[in-house]
Protein backbone atom coordinates (compact mmCIF):
# COMPACT_ATOMS: atom_id res chain seq x y z
CA UNK A 1 0.00 0.00 0.00
CA UNK A 2 2.84 2.39 0.79
CA UNK A 3 4.37 1.57 -2.57
CA UNK A 4 1.17 2.53 -4.34
CA UNK A 5 1.04 5.83 -2.42
CA UNK A 6 4.69 6.54 -3.30
CA UNK A 7 4.03 5.76 -6.94
CA UNK A 8 1.03 8.08 -6.91
CA UNK A 9 3.13 10.86 -5.40
CA UNK A 10 5.84 10.39 -8.03
CA UNK A 11 3.22 10.47 -10.79
CA UNK A 12 1.75 13.65 -9.30
CA UNK A 13 5.20 15.27 -9.30
CA UNK A 14 5.74 14.19 -12.90
CA UNK A 15 2.38 15.67 -13.86
CA UNK A 16 3.27 18.98 -12.21
CA UNK A 17 6.62 19.07 -14.00
CA UNK A 18 5.15 18.19 -17.39
CA UNK A 19 2.38 20.75 -16.91
CA UNK A 20 4.84 23.64 -16.95
CA UNK A 21 4.29 25.64 -20.10
CA UNK A 22 7.47 27.46 -21.04
CA UNK A 23 5.65 30.17 -22.97
CA UNK A 24 3.67 31.45 -19.98
CA UNK A 25 4.82 34.38 -17.79
CA UNK A 26 7.87 33.79 -15.61
CA UNK A 27 5.82 34.30 -12.43
CA UNK A 28 3.49 31.48 -13.48
CA UNK A 29 6.40 29.15 -14.15
CA UNK A 30 8.00 30.03 -10.81
CA UNK A 31 4.70 29.42 -9.04
CA UNK A 32 4.40 25.97 -10.61
CA UNK A 33 8.03 25.14 -9.73
CA UNK A 34 7.52 26.16 -6.10
CA UNK A 35 4.41 23.97 -5.88
CA UNK A 36 6.46 21.11 -7.28
CA UNK A 37 9.17 21.83 -4.72
CA UNK A 38 6.63 21.68 -1.86
CA UNK A 39 5.24 18.37 -3.12
CA UNK A 40 8.76 16.92 -3.44
CA UNK A 41 9.68 17.98 0.11
CA UNK A 42 6.51 16.40 1.51
CA UNK A 43 7.25 13.26 -0.51
CA UNK A 44 10.76 12.94 0.96
CA UNK A 45 9.40 13.50 4.47
CA UNK A 46 6.72 10.89 3.95
CA UNK A 47 9.13 8.29 2.59
CA UNK A 48 11.55 8.77 5.49
CA UNK A 49 8.81 8.62 8.09
CA UNK A 50 7.08 5.56 6.68
CA UNK A 51 10.42 3.80 6.21
CA UNK A 52 11.30 4.34 9.84
CA UNK A 53 7.91 3.12 11.02
CA UNK A 54 7.40 0.15 8.73
CA UNK A 55 10.70 -1.73 8.87
CA UNK A 56 9.53 -4.22 11.51
CA UNK A 57 6.40 -5.34 9.61
CA UNK A 58 8.44 -5.50 6.41
CA UNK A 59 11.01 -7.69 8.19
CA UNK A 60 8.28 -10.05 9.42
CA UNK A 61 6.74 -10.37 5.94
CA UNK A 62 10.10 -10.87 4.19
CA UNK A 63 11.17 -13.54 6.66
CA UNK A 64 7.91 -15.43 6.13
CA UNK A 65 7.72 -14.98 2.35
CA UNK A 66 11.33 -15.74 1.40
CA UNK A 67 12.62 -17.92 4.22
CA UNK A 68 9.39 -19.43 5.55
CA UNK A 69 10.27 -18.27 9.07
CA UNK A 70 7.49 -17.15 11.38
CA UNK A 71 9.26 -14.43 13.36
CA UNK A 72 6.74 -14.46 16.20
CA UNK A 73 7.19 -18.20 16.80
CA UNK A 74 10.91 -18.47 16.06
CA UNK A 75 12.17 -15.47 18.02
CA UNK A 76 11.05 -14.63 21.51
CA UNK A 77 9.42 -11.27 22.23
CA UNK A 78 12.57 -10.08 24.01
CA UNK A 79 14.51 -10.40 20.74
CA UNK A 80 11.84 -8.46 18.87
CA UNK A 81 11.76 -5.73 21.54
CA UNK A 82 15.53 -5.33 21.43
CA UNK A 83 15.45 -5.06 17.64
CA UNK A 84 12.88 -2.27 17.86
CA UNK A 85 14.91 -0.49 20.56
CA UNK A 86 18.17 -0.79 18.59
CA UNK A 87 16.39 0.35 15.43
CA UNK A 88 15.11 3.45 17.20
CA UNK A 89 18.55 4.09 18.70
CA UNK A 90 20.18 3.84 15.27
CA UNK A 91 17.81 6.49 13.89
CA UNK A 92 19.80 9.43 15.43
CA UNK A 93 23.00 7.84 14.09
CA UNK A 94 21.44 7.79 10.62
CA UNK A 95 20.55 11.48 10.92
CA UNK A 96 24.12 12.30 11.93
CA UNK A 97 25.53 10.29 9.01
CA UNK A 98 23.23 12.05 6.55
CA UNK A 99 24.28 15.45 7.92
CA UNK A 100 27.94 14.56 7.69
CA UNK A 101 28.06 12.82 4.31
CA UNK A 102 24.94 13.83 2.36
CA UNK A 103 24.72 17.43 3.40
CA UNK A 104 22.68 20.01 5.20
CA UNK A 105 20.40 20.65 2.22
CA UNK A 106 18.79 17.21 2.50
CA UNK A 107 18.31 17.62 6.24
CA UNK A 108 16.72 21.04 5.73
CA UNK A 109 14.24 19.46 3.32
CA UNK A 110 13.55 16.62 5.72
CA UNK A 111 12.92 19.06 8.56
CA UNK A 112 10.67 21.24 6.41
CA UNK A 113 12.79 24.42 6.40
CA UNK A 114 12.75 24.58 2.62
CA UNK A 115 9.00 24.02 2.73
CA UNK A 116 8.61 27.33 4.53
CA UNK A 117 10.93 29.01 2.03
CA UNK A 118 8.83 27.65 -0.85
CA UNK A 119 5.58 28.77 0.81
CA UNK A 120 6.99 32.26 1.40
CA UNK A 121 8.15 32.48 -2.21
CA UNK A 122 4.68 31.42 -3.43
CA UNK A 123 3.14 34.20 -1.33
CA UNK A 124 5.52 36.74 -2.90
CA UNK A 125 4.63 35.52 -6.40
CA UNK A 126 0.92 35.81 -5.65
CA UNK A 127 1.44 39.36 -4.33
CA UNK A 128 3.40 40.20 -7.49
CA UNK A 129 0.61 38.82 -9.67
CA UNK A 130 -2.02 40.87 -7.80
CA UNK A 131 0.04 44.05 -8.31
CA UNK A 132 0.15 43.44 -12.06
Amino acid sequence: MLTIAALGAVNFQTGLALGIEHDQPVAGIQKRLEKLRKVRIRYVQGVCLTSALSWVPVFVVVMKAFLGVDVYRTFDMNWIRWNVIIGLAVFPLGIWLVRKFVGRKFMDELAGYNLKVAADFLTKIEQFERED
